[in-house]
Order: C-alpha cells, then structure tokens, then sequence
C-alpha cells in the first residue's frame, strides 16, 4: 500500500498532464487537507498543464501561497532581529526551519505558525521581551504572566505577533525524562538559528509520532523524505539511540518507504505500520482532549498551566472566562471528532499503546 499524492510528488517522470480530471481534482482536495497543495503543483509543472483550468487554479493558488510566505519569511526577520539584539540565543524549529533549508521554495512549506526553541533559563527573559514588543497570549490575551513548569510541558501557552502571527516558545523537545537531551543538542549545535539536519529529522518525527501522533498528515512525510536525503538511514536510526528514539525514527522510515516506493508495501504482518498508515492519511480529523474524569480539580490545573501558564498568583477573572470558552470549544470539536471518526480513534489509541511500549 501507498500513497498516490506522496508517489506522485516525489516521481519526476510524472507531471498533471498524465492524470485525468477526475483524479487531479481529487489529489488538490487531499492535498489541501494536508497542507501539501503547494508543492505538488509545482512538482506536477500545473501551470503549464494543457487544461486552462488547472493552468489557472495553479496560478491563482502558488499567487496565495507567496503572499503568505512574504508574512512569515517577514516574521522570522523581525524575530532574529530582536532575539539577537537582546543576546537571546534560540533556534528555529520544524516547519519554519524547514522551508528555509530543505525545500527548493520556502513557499512549499505551509506554516501555521512559527516554533523557536529557547534555553530553559531564558525563557522569562524571551516571554517578557515579546510581550513588551506587543505580542500578546492566544487564549487569554491581557495575561503578563511569564511563568513556565518545565517538568509539565514543552512550551510556554501560544502567543500571538501584532501581526498576527502565531508564535510557539519551546524550551524542550521530549517529555520522558527531566532533561531533554535533543534540545540541549540542538542548542549546543544550531548553525545561524538552525539545527543540524538529523537532528531537525530526529525531532519531526518525534513531533509527528509522539506528540501528535500523526495527526500532522502526509506532510510529515513530505518534511521526512526531504531531510533523510542528508544522511543514511541507518545513520539516523544510530543517532537516534542517544536519546532513545530509534524505534520511532525506525518505525517512521518505514512509513515513508510504503508511501513513497514504486512497489507495493507488505504491511499485513505489522499492524502498527498499518493503523499509522490510516491515521496519517486522516490528517486533522481527530481533535485530541485529555480530561481526568476521576480528578476533575487536576485537570482543571493541566489546562490552566498549559493555555495561561504556571501563575503564582490567582488567574483574574478575564482570564479564567478566556480559558473556559477556549476549553469548551476544544471539547465540542473533540467531541465532534469523535462522533464522526469511532474506528480511527480506535486506532489511535492504539497507536499510543505502541509508542509507549518501549524496546530499545
């Protein structure tokens, strides 16, 4: 089994020429869910296709996408710019190092947002800086709170740029251990604000498996096959070791061999390579919520730590309002998901089962 999108991106023999109108209208369809759209118009030469409709649909789309990159390229100057004018070390992460690095175009990559990666013992500084340069809290925009619990999340609550640009701070990586090695790697080795390219591989797997278990969809695997080409993979199964992730990196590389080889893949007799499989052709059809039923009080405290920050002192009364419709509105579309989607959250947890099986 694989994936005709993924195939077809990555086979220079094969342009939109060779697909019918049928099936092309379909790709773009996945591939918009995906967040891939740009880069397989481009690597199918669409706007040189025979059909005016698609020549044109090429066209007025790739004119969305470099609008959209001019922003974000924008934002990271002015981000570098400040961080390095306050002798702020920090490093980019995941998509917004990726287009910068290992896409022909940075508009290939579509991101949502930007992610940076801070030292743990700058992160007050980092919170207070952009909060005086206007930056302001996703889900409770008036809190000056700076505060962070580094054993309980990866990053500080999500912030927003005057802008209008969604901005993640992490300050570590994994959540197994009470320090994170591959952060402080990629702290210790970052080039120009960018980590080395088995690390960056290291971390969007673990980013896509671990943390959302492959929610992120076929682009994961887009970001995956573009980095593996800067080293072998058994070399990146061997770095993987040191911070105990070479059956996720393993199982990944796997992955990426049934949606991009030529042949087809056997995936009977590995059922967690073939739920994976269901699950990162779904995309962003699951909407993740952890509640604790039997400790409601605690709960209450995760989801307080992680859109407001670990506040000393009594969230105001603004804030609290602010936290609980953002909560309500993730339960309703949690809910939602599903309701419409029994069979894949099944699968999901699932998923998780394997993933914290561990066998090194």
């Amino acid at each position: 089994m694989r994936s005709s999108v993924i195939h077809k991106i990555f086979n220079k023999s094969i342009t939109s020429n060779n697909i019918s109108d049928k099936e092309l209208k379909s790709i773009l369809k996945i591939c918009e869910h995906h967040r891939i759209k740009q880069i397989f118009i481009d690597k199918m030469h669409m706007s040189e296709d025979r059909r005016s409709y698609f020549r044109d649909y090429a066209k007025k789309f790739t004119k969305y996408s470099l609008s959209r990159d001019l922003k974000i390229l924008s934002e990271l100057d002015n981000l570098k710019t400040l961080f390095q004018d306050q002798n702020i070390d920090f490093v980019f992460l995941k998509g917004t190092a990726l287009k910068k690095t290992v896409y022909e175009q940075t508009f290939w990559r579509d991101c949502r947002d930007i992610d940076i990666l801070v030292n743990k013992y700058e992160v007050k500084n980092t919170l207070e800086l952009l909060l005086r340069k206007g930056f302001k809290y996703k889900v409770a925009s008036e809190s000056q709170n700076t505060e962070v619990d580094y054993n309980f999340s990866h990053q500080a609550p999500v912030l927003v740029s005057p802008s209008g640009q969604f901005l993640e701070v992490h300050y570590r990586i994994t959540m197994d251990n009470t320090v994170c090695k591959l952060s402080e790697d990629i702290i210790e080795r970052h080039k120009e604000n960018i980590a080395p390219h088995h690390l960056n591989l290291i971390h969007v797997i673990y980013h896509a498996l671990v943390t959302n278990k492959l929610n992120n969809g076929l682009m994961s695997l887009v970001d995956i096959n573009l980095l593996i080409n800067f080293s072998s993979e058994d070399q990146i199964v061997k770095a993987a070791k040191k911070y105990h992730l070479q059956k996720e990196v393993k199982h990944m590389i796997d992955l990426l061999h049934m949606n991009t080889s030529s042949t087809l893949v056997n995936i009977e007799n590995n059922h967690a390579l073939k739920i994976s499989n269901d699950l990162i052709h779904a995309g962003e059809k699951l909407v993740g919520f952890k509640v604790n039923l039997k400790n409601i009080k605690h709960t209450i405290n995760i989801f307080q730590k992680k859109y407001l920050g670990d506040k000393k002192n009594t969230s105001s009364l603004k804030e609290k309002l602010s936290l609980v419709g953002y909560v309500w509105s993730k339960l309703y579309f949690h809910i939602l998901s599903v309701l419409s989607n029994p069979n894949l959250w099944i699968k999901r947890n699932e998923l998780k089962k394997y993933i914290n099986k561990k066998n090194y």
